[in-house]
């Protein structure tokens, strides 16, 4: 492999682990990891995202060598005791987290063996887990008298007293330990740790914090493996020094604030982040380098893991940093975010109740998200829920709160989060990394904490020494939220309440009545809004967001327009002008929009996804995948940057990685319509129909029925159609069809007169006209002789192409060209919704041919012309260029040369190409006879198809045409064809001469075009003529080429 096509496969390699990290499949992560580290083990990168999938070392550490941890002392195994089923019942019991059983199965572990202190000790976890400490201290005092020498009993004994609440007990626990263990070992550092951490909770810093420093001894948390030192505080003005952020969210957050300090130090601070924390981290003061979390090894000279700076710039009390805000969120994401918090009315209240589930403490701190209903009836306050609840956390605490509005959909990391929260007048949350995040905003915060709380809570206060805006909550019982709601419930009721202007009245109500789906007088509401306060951001949003929902887009243009002009050049009303003008197909336009937001805000999620998605609606899927990693690289759990990228990697070939994009997409956005739409057809593209169906099945209709979510929904139908109708059931694929009228791409003409739907036709007018491409309008010219026969005088309405030859059929009174002026008519009917008009099912469907007919004169021309040696075939390889799926579709002409070798055959091309074909599909192959400078029309393309023995095609109007003809057409189909060709079937029920070659697997032609060149050769020439519009019994089988 290549350096370049090395390094690509790292990249890919690196993406997709760093794409199982964030579903949480850590084996998968590290399996796909360990390919890319084979390649390039000193990429930082790759090393970084490892031991996220690894986090714990295997081995010694990089500083300390880390000795083995002893089992511990409430684990036992059933090996260790001979295979005892209590042993074995406590074990099932304590994985299922089932403390009581686990509690039930200790206790006849101590009955069985009395003497035994791993049986008391196991007990003792168990009633631990239960919050029963005094029986657990019992079983403890039993297990550390029976259990000697062996301090693993007395260290379990203290850390049930630290969790019992009884802290200085607990640090003289540990104080009496710490003499007894190897200082070598990880026990020794879990107990210096522990101790440091009482210290602190204890309110002295100062003295916990030098215990703390044994937290890299453990081998629960890693040191960077980097080869320069660690910093010392000393200053340095020349030196780069790498600020190291450890453990969770908020304790990144919480010591960020060291970062002015430490750059008033050295020349540069260096700060690897997580992808959900980048952003925000550039608000720093000090203008930190902010990078991936595993950089360039050598672009640094000391290190300082975050929570250490602390210690270096003085831990007292007094000497912690408190200066507030130390964090800002972006204008363009408050912009982004403040309608839909503005929205609601009265004091706005942004609200969290647990933390990461993997953390060993979320029982704990966690809050049970219903006893929020408590806040929301509070009068005069509205409630947002700022939770981001990962897969893995407990079922009951995945809902929100029934009366607080979900932001979890627009929060794509803590940039998005802090946008939010300065929005809200007030946040109340448990002990999680928004607890920080607001109190590093300067937000007024409330956290509701455990009886027991994390160190940095401190005890016996209701302020922090961190945070000067943060109020506490404590437990005053173990397990009491109730009571922690009551004592919020209360306070909320006196915190003070927003008053409104004028205009601020009359904007909400505006926000009512589009909520209640009166969108005329909620547009006027705002437009007044706007009359008299020309600078007011949030009225031109919401009425832009408005127009759009109604589909009038101009209007939007021209209200964002004026926004502009008045010097409201956000990125929140750019980001709009961008939607709208793409939504008018002023791509070019909307372009230039999107880049100038990405210029302003080189991190603006937004401005990247909108690029990304207008690049490739230009074809340019390589720009387009560009600017769609980059949002994926700020945002990766942000379902619409997922289906976007999803989007183009499948429309640029790369199968597999965009199919696990949008189901990431589709789970993170739990099924919402537009990505279950496009994950439903990216299923089909990649050959899953069955599960496409179910995908699509399962979109709900929407509850307000706007324009806007009404195409989305009738998307979704559309999309059902073409999957049943490829799997064949025609007759209620046909019926979802009927909802292509109301999605976007599909024009809908207003007539007078109604759409045909079995109505009697006795003298009647039918308009029958086109409303896709030319093959549909050939393919479903079967049913004029049908409406003939229903007695209808038809007129049929196309585009100049097939006039002649559609003029020239016998049933049709009158042909028009499109944009002509029409004769009056009694119905019309849309060329392919005559499927459902006639309700075709798959046995029923009109397969007589011929029904089309070319003109004598014309055949008798091409007569003369096609007259070579041998059997006659006209080939055809090239669709209509802007058709979506064409190049999937079309072949290149080098292909067809496998088939000029065969003997006995001329061959001729019946290829036409339009405006915009790619050039490499032009060149006819040498030894093919060119038709096209005579094939004027349709006409003239029946006529030499009349002429010919064989046609042999890609899926294009000429496939059809033949059909339509009765003559002899193989069509050559991708691995995931076109609707109509259906699956697994080498016939087609629509054309009773044609026979299907399909890919078998993806872009492989070479392969089909060997099948057919192997067929030709066998090919004999059909001798018995069509008669009565069906083939002679016996002739499929000459046609389809019977060997001799």
């Amino acid at each position: 492999m290549s350096d370049g096509g090395e390094a690509e496969e790292v990249r890919r390699l690196l993406e997709r682990g760093l794409f199982y990290l964030g579903c949480g499949l850590k084996q998968d992560a590290a399996r796909v990891l360990e390919e890319a580290a084979a390649l390039a083990p000193d990429d930082p990168r790759v090393r970084a995202a490892l031991a996220r999938a690894r986090p714990v070392p295997d081995g010694p550490g990089r500083v300390f060598e880390i000795k083995p941890r002893r089992p511990p002392p409430d684990a036992p195994t059933s090996r260790e005791h001979g295979g005892d089923a209590h042993v074995a019942a406590f074990a099932a019991a304590f994985a299922a987290r089932d403390w009581a059983a686990a509690a039930g199965a200790a206790r006849a572990m101590t009955r069985a063996r009395p003497d035994d202190p791993r049986a008391w000790g196991s007990l003792a976890t168990a009633e631990r887990r239960l919050a029963d400490f005094d029986a657990a201290l019992t079983a403890h005092d039993r297990a550390v008298a029976l259990g000697g020498d062996d301090p693993d009993f007395a260290q379990a004994r203290a850390k049930t007293l630290w969790e019992a609440a009884r802290f200085e007990e607990a640090e003289a626990a540990y104080a009496a330990l710490l003499p007894r263990l190897d200082e070598g070992g990880r026990e020794y550092a879990d107990a210096r740790m522990s101790q440091g951490m009482i210290r602190m909770t204890l309110g002295s810093p100062a003295a916990g914090v030098e215990d703390y420093e044994w937290r890299w001894r453990t081998g629960d948390i890693a040191l960077p493996d980097v080869p320069q030192p660690y910093w010392d505080g000393t200053p340095r003005p020349d030196k780069r020094i790498l600020f190291y952020g450890e453990q969770g969210f908020g304790d990144a957050i919480q010591f960020a604030r060291y970062v002015p300090l430490i750059a008033e130090r050295c020349a540069r601070v260096i700060m690897p982040c997580k992808p959900e924390t980048k952003r925000l981290m550039r608000t720093l003061e000090g203008a930190p380098e902010i990078c991936d979390e595993l950089i360039d090894r050598g672009g640094f000279d000391f290190y300082v893991p975050a929570m250490s700076a602390m210690r270096l710039f003085g831990a007292d009390l007094d000497a912690l940093p408190r200066d507030v805000p130390y964090l800002a969120a972006a204008d363009e994401d408050v912009a982004r975010l403040r309608p839909r918090i503005w929205n609601r009315q009265g004091l706005r209240v942004g609200i969290a109740w647990t933390g990461s589930p993997t953390n060993a403490n979320d029982w704990k701190r966690a809050v049970d998200p219903a006893l929020f209903r408590l806040l929301a009836e509070v009068p005069g306050v509205a409630l947002f829920s700022l939770q981001k609840v990962r897969a893995d956390a407990p079922e009951a605490l995945r809902r929100p709160p029934d009366d607080a509005t979900d932001l979890a959909p627009m929060l794509n990391d803590f940039a998005d989060t802090a946008a939010a929260i300065q929005c809200l007048d007030l946040v109340i949350t448990a002990d999680t990394s928004v607890a920080h995040l607001a109190g590093a905003l300067g937000k007024p915060v409330w956290v509701m904490i455990p009886v027991v709380p994390d160190w940095r809570w401190m005890l016996g206060r209701d302020d922090s020494p961190w945070y000067p805006t943060m109020r506490l909550y404590r437990q005053e019982t173990f397990g009491d939220w109730a009571g922690v709601m009551d004592r919020v419930a209360a306070d909320l009721k006196d915190y003070p309440k927003p008053t409104l202007s004028e205009q601020e009245a009359r904007f909400f109500a505006a926000n009512a009545a589009r909520d209640g789906g009166r969108f005329e007088e909620a547009l006027g509401g705002y437009l007044s809004v706007i009359a008299e306060l020309p600078q007011a951001e949030s009225a031109y949003i919401n009425a832009s967001n408005l127009l759009d929902v109604l589909n009038r887009h101009s209007e939007a243009e021209e209200l964002l327009s004026k926004a502009i002009d008045h010097g409201l050049e956000t990125p929140g009303l750019l980001l709009n002008l961008c939607r709208a003008l793409a939504a008018q197909n002023k791509t070019l336009k909307a372009i230039d929009v999107a880049q100038q937001i990405v210029q302003v805000s080189p991190d603006s999620v937004a401005g990247h996804l909108n690029l990304g998605i207008l690049m490739a609606r230009q074809k340019q899927h390589r720009e387009a995948v560009h600017h769609l990693r980059n949002a994926y690289s700020i945002a990766p759990e942000n379902p619409d940057v997922l289906d976007a990228l999803a989007t183009s990697l499948m429309a640029s070939g790369d199968r597999a990685e965009g199919l696990k994009f949008h189901e990431r997409a589709f789970d993170l956005s739990r099924g919402e319509t537009r990505v279950a739409t496009n994950y439903g057809k990216a299923l089909v593209e990649c050959g899953q129909v069955e599960r496409a169906s179910e995908i699509l099945i399962g979109v709900s209709r929407p509850s307000m029925e706007t324009p806007k979510e009404i195409q989305l929904y009738a998307q979704a139908r559309k999309n059902l159609a073409l999957v049943k109708l490829l799997m064949g059931q025609i007759e209620s694929g046909a019926e979802e069809y009927e909802w292509r009228w109301r999605t976007p791409e599909v024009e809908t003409r207003e007539f007078s007169v109604p759409m045909w739907a079995g109505e009697d036709l006795s003298g009647k007018v039918v308009l029958f006209h086109e409303d896709q491409g030319f093959g549909d309008t050939l393919q479903f010219a079967r049913y004029l002789p049908l409406l003939a026969d229903r007695g209808a005088r038809i007129v049929i309405e196309c585009r100049k192409p097939l006039v002649r030859l559609l003029a020239n059929q016998m049933d049709v009174s009158d042909v028009v060209v499109r944009s002509e002026k029409l004769p009056s008519f009694d119905f019309h009917l849309p060329a392919v919704s005559a499927m459902h008009a006639f309700k075709s099912s798959l046995e029923s469907l009109p397969d007589d041919v011929p029904y089309l007919h070319p003109l004598k004169g014309d055949v008798q021309k091409w007569r003369k012309n096609l007259n070579r040696p041998g059997l006659q075939c006209g080939l055809a390889w090239a669709g209509r260029p802007n058709h979506p799926y064409d190049h999937l579709r079309s072949l290149h002409p080098d292909h067809l040369k496998v088939l000029l070798s065969v003997d006995g055959w001329a061959f001729y091309s019946l290829q036409k190409f339009g405006e915009g074909a790619r050039a490499e599909l032009t060149q006819t192959p040498t030894g093919v006879v060119d038709l096209a400078p005579m094939l004027n029309d349709f006409a003239d393309t029946a006529a030499a198809i009349q002429c010919l023995d064989l046609v042999i095609t890609a899926d294009t109007s000429v496939a059809h045409l033949a059909g339509a003809l009765g003559k002899p057409v193989w069509v050559m189909i991708p691995v995931v064809p076109d609707w109509r060709w259906m699956l697994g079937r080498d016939d087609s029920p629509w054309y009773p001469t044609m026979r299907l070659y399909r890919q078998e697997t993806f872009g492989d032609w070479a392969g089909v075009m060997d099948r057919v060149a192997a067929d030709l050769a066998g090919y004999r020439n059909p001798a018995d003529p069509v008669e009565g519009g069906k083939p002679k019994k016996g002739l499929l089988g000459r046609l389809f080429g019977q060997r001799s």
